[in-house]
């Protein structure tokens, strides 16, 4: 019987998609000094419930942007946005918990397996009371959930190839099509859940201020990240049309 190989798939070479991927790598850090932070401390009014709602979700959003990072430099975009999703559903809870920690009681006991214990459009009702914004996080959600359920509507976003009755798009691409978007929709995630949790057990006691504003820094590089990306977006495409 001959043995299938598996070959390794090699990394993007690409220098902007690089840059995004340190930023990142920078940004999940923060996750182990959170844990290191609440292992070590122990102030006087803490309660066993925020730390470890806080260790579990600051430990998945480490793993989520890991696994994806390795994902996306590999051009393995649609992969990674299911992962994006559970960043996005992740961030939305910590979140929540932020707004009234005593929230994290409900997180600890929930035991219903088919279910979250919030919906994510009341979530989202809740955490974005501004319309735009509003409008925004549904999207977001929207599009994430097209490639995770393989929803057919979702086109080469969703798909490798993407049907219809009338056509048939192939995905043929070498380089990153959604990268960029998915790169910086993964780091905004993670640095809101990391803050979240940062800001719900410094309810408690716990000091984790120089946390808080190095995830704001993070935050900076990746809006900056993202804006040379649009401006080099908006620069192609007035070369395309001739402007």
């Amino acid at each position: 019987m001959t043995r299938i190989s598996i070959n390794e798939v090699p990394n993007s070479s690409c220098t902007e998609i690089l840059d995004y991927c340190h930023c990142i790598e920078e940004i999940r850090q923060h996750s182990l000094t959170i844990v290191n932070t609440l292992m070590r401390q122990n102030p006087l009014n803490a309660t066993i419930d925020l730390p470890l709602v806080a260790i579990a979700m600051a430990q998945r959003a480490d793993e989520i942007a890991a696994s994806a990072t390795i994902l996306l430099l590999k051009n393995r975009e649609r992969d990674a946005g299911v992962l994006i999703l559970s960043a996005y559903e992740l961030q939305l809870d910590a979140m929540y918990i932020a707004q009234n920690p005593i929230r994290a009681n409900i997180w600890l006991d929930h035991a219903r397996e088919n279910c979250k214990p919030w919906k994510i459009r009341d979530l989202q009702t809740e955490l974005f009371p501004n319309e735009n914004e509003f409008d925004a996080e549904v999207e977001i959600y929207r599009r994430y959930s097209m490639i995770k359920h393989c929803n057919p509507t979702g086109g080469i976003f969703a798909f490798p190839v993407a049907v219809s009755r009338n056509q048939i798009h192939l995905d043929v691409l070498d380089g990153p099509r959604f990268a960029y978007v998915h790169l910086f929709a993964l780091g905004t995630a993670v640095v809101r859940t990391l803050n979240a949790v940062s800001s719900f057990v410094q309810t408690h006691g716990f000091d984790l201020d120089r946390i808080i504003e190095d995830l704001k820094i993070g935050q900076r590089k990746l809006n900056a990240l993202n804006r040379d990306y649009i401006l080099r977006c908006i620069a192609q495409e007035d070369i395309r049309t001739g402007k």
